[in-house]
């Protein structure tokens, strides 16, 4: 009698394959489709009587509790930009024209950073939107921060902390603003703005 090997590991791994494609499938029908030619990062200052287009908002200050008189300014002269921070946090910056301020600078998830860009934002929006299958966007729209058009991304990772991104270009220099979705940071970031002359 000729015996025949078993279908079953076949079987097993077709289901398998058959699963993960149809999972894939899935997962990328869910993910919010970022069109790139849906945002314009021209630069332009903001007109003085706000904002032309309907879609785009000024930043709103929901922190107003939080009082900013006596912070200090982080400037940024090469790069034409400046930042109010609380007293307590510490200034770790590059030459590259990226900062970071935080309460530790050894903990950098606790601060803000300031980064100066050398790819598109666009690629840079796309890249944090799907890094991994744990990210969420609670939040994107067009938005002025610092006289220009800006884009705010929010993001929830597998451990429920709120990133906050925002994305801005003049004069040809591309900026990203990160920090945790906090009253704190949202505060610190809604004091960037561009240095007159720039």
């Amino acid at each position: 009698m000729t015996a025949y090997p078993s279908k079953a590991p076949v079987l097993v791994i077709s289901i398998l394959t058959l699963s993960v494609i149809v999972v894939g499938v899935w997962y990328e029908t869910q993910k919010v489709n970022f069109q790139p030619n849906q945002i314009s990062f021209n630069g332009k200052e903001t007109p003085k009587e706000g904002p032309t287009a309907s879609t785009t908002e000024p930043i709103k200050d929901e922190t107003s509790g939080i009082d900013t008189s006596n912070w200090n300014v982080y400037r940024n002269e090469k790069y034409g930009y400046e930042i109010k921070y609380p007293n307590n946090y510490q200034i770790d910056q590059t030459d590259l024209g990226n900062v970071f301020m935080g309460a530790n600078s050894e903990y950098r998830a606790t601060g803000v950073f300031v980064r100066v860009l050398n790819n598109k934002l666009e690629e840079e929006i796309r890249s944090l939107k799907s890094r991994d299958s744990l990210t969420t966007v609670l939040e994107e729209k067009e938005i002025y921060l610092g006289g220009v058009k800006a884009f705010k991304l929010v993001l929830t990772n597998a451990i429920g902390v709120d990133d906050l991104f925002y994305f801005l270009r003049k004069n040809d220099i591309s900026y990203k603003l990160r920090g945790v979705n906090s009253d704190i940071h949202n505060k610190i970031i809604s004091t960037f703005n561009f240095i007159e002359g720039q």
